[in-house]
């Protein structure tokens, strides 16, 4: 009779690429659906429903994929005969670095007290992530002693785009 020893489950996955369908079909072989070994004697039909994550375990998403298979010639409805489960766990993670689109070294001019605006701004663009949902962050270190700015003037924050009175240097 079919039992679950005829049944191979496949083994987690870790994807490294983004934008990849992670469905079945696509992934690497041995990944996939689950191989039945003996369906001579069974009328087998394979499923599953994945439940996905984002930002957990040190991964972009992780999905959990739990696969069902049934056996309808040996399944007894209200209970767990002729039903096999098995949780595959796919992470995907992020490798590839955000690139920078417009990081630029620039010269501003400073006139009287030494002091000039300064307005700096950059874009990136990452494989994973939109581009509407990068964060961005920065902090100025005017002379070099682990200090911001001030509590009223600070050179740091969570935008795109600086613009601040600067001294020279």
């Amino acid at each position: 009779p079919f039992d679950k020893s005829d049944i191979i489950f496949r083994p987690d996955y870790d994807a490294t690429t983004c934008n990849q369908d992670l469905s079945p079909e696509n992934l690497p072989a041995g990944f996939g659906y689950p191989l039945i070994t003996d369906d001579d004697c069974s009328l087998t039909s394979v499923t599953y429903k994945d439940q996905l994550f984002t930002f957990v375990d040190g991964a972009c998403e992780k999905i959990l994929r739990t696969w069902t298979v049934i056996d309808w010639c040996t399944y007894v409805q209200g209970t767990n005969t002729g039903i096999y489960t098995d949780l595959q766990i796919i992470k995907l993670s992020n490798k590839i670095n955000p690139v920078f689109t417009e990081c630029k070294d620039i010269t501003v001019d400073v006139f009287g007290e030494c002091k000039g605006d300064v307005t700096l701004s950059v874009t990136a663009t990452d494989d994973c992530t939109k581009k509407e949902e990068l964060k961005y962050s920065y902090k100025i270190d005017l002379n070099n002693d682990n200090v911001f700015g001030s509590a009223e003037s600070p050179l740091k924050g969570n935008a795109a785009t600086f613009t601040h009175v600067l001294p020279i240097g």
